[in-house]
């Protein structure tokens, strides 16, 4: 009885701890642009104004230039207080849906599933954010390493959500896109909605 006691207590100091370690809210994002870019191969192959390649061009670069002077706006809380380094959050989703299509609950199945737990790539830290985006073009269109892994694992008609995080380290930049697979794109529509954004970690003091 003493035995489960003592285990019951030293479980409850542990999860008190953690607790305590635990900054409330743990990130602080703000928003800075949206807008909405064609996926139009021959716009793309030259780099057109208002294609993909090029608005996500210029929203990273523009983002890697505002975190140097930006501030956030608010403030951790729980005796936390922003970290120092700044994140870029950079979102990718499709502009619009179809409605009816032959393997619309597979999707959906796989949108459910990937929502709870998406898929994670890592690739290989970035000289800057010119080179970031070179390679996302390629691997959202399924090219390389990791976009013919992507599209194994998002086959089919459904179609990926991005949702990329790049943070400085060791003077390099290092990404973590996170994927869900979810309802076809409409290709008749062919944008997507690209976002930018900056986030702050609150660590404890």
């Amino acid at each position: 009885m003493k035995y489960r006691l003592f285990l019951f207590s030293l479980f409850c100091i542990t999860n008190i701890a953690v607790a305590q370690q635990t900054c409330m809210p743990p990130t602080i994002t703000e928003e800075l642009e949206k807008v909405i870019a064609s996926a139009n191969p021959f716009y793309n192959s030259i780099n057109a104004q208002g294609s993909l390649s090029y608005e996500s061009q210029r929203l990273l670069a523009e983002a890697q230039i505002l975190k140097q002077t930006h501030t956030a706006k608010s403030k951790c809380t729980d005796s936390c207080l922003l970290a120092k380094d700044v994140d870029i959050l950079f979102t990718t989703v499709p502009n619009k849906l179809q409605s009816n299509y032959a393997e619309r609950n597979k999707c959906l199945e796989m949108q459910n599933k990937t929502t709870a737990s998406p898929f994670l790539f890592t690739p290989e830290s970035f000289e800057d954010t010119e080179a970031f985006g070179a390679w996302f073009s390629d691997f959202s269109r399924g090219n390389g390493q990791d976009g013919k892994k992507l599209y194994e694992l998002c086959p089919g008609a459904c179609s990926p959500r991005y949702s990329t995080l790049i943070r400085p380290i060791n003077q390099k930049l290092k990404a973590e896109v996170s994927v869900i697979c979810g309802e076809a794109r409409d290709k008749m529509d062919n944008k997507y909605q690209l976002g930018i954004a900056l986030q702050w970690t609150c660590r404890r003091q």
